[in-house]
């Protein structure tokens, strides 16, 4: 037979067991941040950010500088789809698909896909968090910087005159990128950002031990040419679009809260601009609604 005091005796422990295993429930649950990827911050007050990055690559045992990763949102009145592309692993994607079966005036414009270039960098000068410098991060680069990166490798100018060519993941001759966003109309945008002159990492190009200790740091890329297969895309979104709330209630105020943290972390993703299917411009939001007006 249970002694009732005894039990008495034991509630205040109790009573913090419980507490215990609830904040413990609340931190996993809490949205989880991938502390190998470096972001360029910027001033609140200008919202101007600048930073100066070394893309290095490929990491040891592998082939690639970068991996390309899409990422898609499907928006239903209020849920959200957010899921990698099976296009990043070259599989066939249910969800472009249906997107482009219709014809460009009848596409749905509750579709968005973002395109990211997943590559290993070394900060070299992050104004904003300097304790950063010197440290290699993985980096999801946007769109408009890659594009300076392919033009940089290319031996020839736009007017097809040649010129030098630049591998920037070279470690000793490839070739720092001075990262710039600026406010655009409401919009980060890094046209400003600027290739700098071919150079090496260290100046010291004979010290191997530099070199080496800074290659052995860098991420596999690996992982991240993984996506859904076409078969499991297919069963993910026939799922989303039969079983969404058909309701036309306000977003931010009926969204269930798994959905709605969804929604927010579309502003974490990088500063960069999810890439919509009717439009070739890339812009970066800093809002999760900026994102859907521009639908």
């Amino acid at each position: 037979m249970t002694d009732i005091l005894e039990l008495r005796k034991q509630s205040e422990a109790r009573k913090k067991e419980l507490l215990n295993k609830l904040a413990e429930k609340e931190n996993s649950s809490k949205t989880y941040v991938d502390e190998r990827f470096w972001t360029l911050d910027y001033d609140k007050t200008t919202k101007v950010g600048k930073a100066i990055i070394r893309p290095i690559g490929p990491a040891m045992g592998e082939s690639d500088e970068y991996v390309t990763e899409y990422t898609h949102f499907v928006r239903r009145n209020n849920k959200i789809l957010s899921t990698v592309c099976p296009g990043t692993a070259k599989h066939k994607c249910p969800i472009c698909d249906y997107y482009f079966s219709k014809d460009k005036d009848n596409r749905d414009k509750q579709f968005a896909r973002m395109t990211k270039y997943i590559m290993n960098i070394l900060v070299v000068n992050d104004m904003q968090h300097p304790e950063n410098n010197g440290k290699v991060f993985l980096y999801r680069c946007p769109v408009s910087i890659m594009q300076k990166i392919m033009d940089a490798i290319k031996d020839k100018d736009e007017m097809d005159m040649p010129k030098e060519s630049i591998n920037v993941f070279d470690m000793w001759e490839g070739a720092n990128i001075r990262v710039i966003s600026k406010d655009k109309s409401g919009w980060l945008n890094y046209d400003s950002s600027v290739i700098e002159s071919k150079s090496p990492i260290f100046e010291d190009t004979n010290n191997t031990a530099l070199y080496e200790e800074l290659y052995k740091k860098l991420y596999k890329l690996e992982e991240f040419k993984k996506a859904p297969t076409t078969e499991e895309m297919k069963e993910k979104f026939d799922a989303f679009m039969s079983n969404v709330d058909t309701s036309t209630s306000n977003l931010e105020n009926h969204v269930a809260s798994e959905q709605k943290e969804i929604i927010d972390s579309i502003d974490d993703i990088d500063d960069e601009v999810p890439e919509t299917f009717n439009s070739s411009e890339n812009k970066t939001v800093t809002s999760s609604e900026d994102f859907w007006n521009q639908f």
